[in-house]
């Protein structure tokens, strides 16, 4: 008996399946999650642009209506992912001591991350962005 657990302890064949099979299932965790960040950011880069171009859309003369600058929003976003917009939002302000208007348009995109094994709470991306503004029409 001696002589067999002396045998097997010396015997260094399958050492390296045996350290892959410890090793693999991390690895291809940190694949996945570098996979579901780059996804992530590229939501958040979308919504960003939406936003940006709503905001410049906003300070063309004459001044757009708060429905016609979520319409250029909407059709501005990045399709695909499994995330859900919220509609966006477009308040108009006049600053009281300088009377000077501006658009504060912001938006909002929810989406789950999937690590093969186990799924993440929702992560919600959130984008607001002022404009100076026309004053609006008389």
């Amino acid at each position: 008996m001696k002589r067999l657990f002396r045998r097997l302890r010396s015997d260094r064949r399958g050492v390296g399946a045996v350290e892959f099979a410890l090793i693999a299932p991390i690895f291809i965790m940190m694949i996945v999650g570098v996979a579901q960040m780059g996804i992530l950011y590229y939501a958040h880069s979308a919504l960003r642009n939406a936003v940006s171009e709503g905001a410049r859309y906003a300070t063309i003369y004459p001044r757009p209506t708060a429905a016609e600058i979520v319409t250029r929003i909407n059709s501005n976003r990045a399709t695909g992912g499994n995330g859900t917009y919220t509609t966006p939002t477009v308040v108009y302000q006049q600053d009281a001591t300088t009377g000077n208007w501006r658009a504060t348009i912001g938006m909002s995109y929810t989406t789950n991350l999937n690590f093969l094994f186990f799924t993440w709470p929702n992560v919600t991306l959130s984008y607001s962005r002022q404009a100076y503004v026309h004053a609006p029409p008389s």
